[in-house]
């Protein structure tokens, strides 16, 4: 910065003595071809300068607007600042190393997390106030049997109550849905939560098909209620015969069907 500020006054002091000395001239000396070559030395001057300046606030302007539009990798400081602004160089050269760090571990803890999105066994989709769909992950749409969706009315195909309850749920409440899917009963389990980006409000929704672990608690009730059955009909003591030991045990059921227990 030092040398910049050299040469800036250097070229203000060339170009204030080259217009004292035009002056001397005119007024004193009068020669006419004198005073036209310096005019035209002092116009060159100014014009370099003005060019001096502009270029410096130019290089600077387009640097810090690379900055601003995040475009890192092509960020190279200005060549034509030359050394006279080393020390700024310095500095942002630094400044674009963190730019670029932090960047770097931005996008590998997005991937991270992308992948989490992608592998969990959760469904999950999250949708803005207008039901335009910003993620939907592969659980989500292994569940629902359908492919890459823009707006959850497209779901309005497989049920549009589905959709009408992703639109009502709120935030922290949890529902359940009974849907028919090819044929196929499931049990969703919805969960709602919402957060906010760029300004904007994002409900993400979490489901799980739990038909199955219905189906596992019906089963077990009936099986308990079958063993509690076959207690019943054992009688409370063995009978007793002279002569003669009788011994009994109960072996509850492993399966339950047909019209009794």
């Amino acid at each position: 910065m030092r040398k910049f500020h050299t040469i800036l006054l250097i070229r203000i002091i060339i170009l204030s003595a080259s217009i004292f000395i035009l002056a001397y001239i005119h007024y004193n000396i009068n020669l006419v071809a004198t005073e036209l070559i310096f005019s035209a030395f002092i116009i060159l001057q100014i014009y370099l300068l003005i060019r001096y300046v502009n270029t410096t606030n130019y290089e600077l302007a387009k640097f810090f607007n690379s900055v601003k539009q995040s475009d890192f990798n092509q960020l190279i400081m200005p060549k034509e600042l030359g050394s006279s602004f080393k020390e700024l160089n310095n500095s942002l050269t630094n400044v674009i190393k963190q730019f670029q760090q932090t960047r770097s571990e931005t996008e590998e803890h997005f991937q991270y997390l992308q992948t989490v999105v992608r592998q969990v066994g959760t469904g999950l989709i999250s949708f803005n106030d207008k039901g335009d769909v910003s993620l939907i992950n592969t659980s989500a749409k292994k569940i629902l049997d359908t492919a890459e969706i823009k707006n959850i009315k497209s779901l309005s195909g497989i049920s549009g109550e589905l959709v009408e309850l992703l639109n009502k749920i709120k935030a922290g409440e949890r529902e359940l849905i009974k849907l028919q899917l090819n044929g196929k009963p499931m049990n969703l389990s919805l969960f709602a939560s919402e957060f906010k980006l760029r300004g904007e409000i994002f409900k993400l929704v979490t489901f799980q098909d739990i038909h199955n672990e219905i189906e596992r608690e019906r089963l077990a009730q009936e099986l308990e209620i079958a063993r509690q059955l076959q207690l019943r009909l054992l009688p409370e003591k063995n009978p007793s015969v002279e002569g003669y030991n009788i011994h009994g045990f109960c072996l509850p059921a492993k399966e339950v069907g047909g019209d009794y227990y």
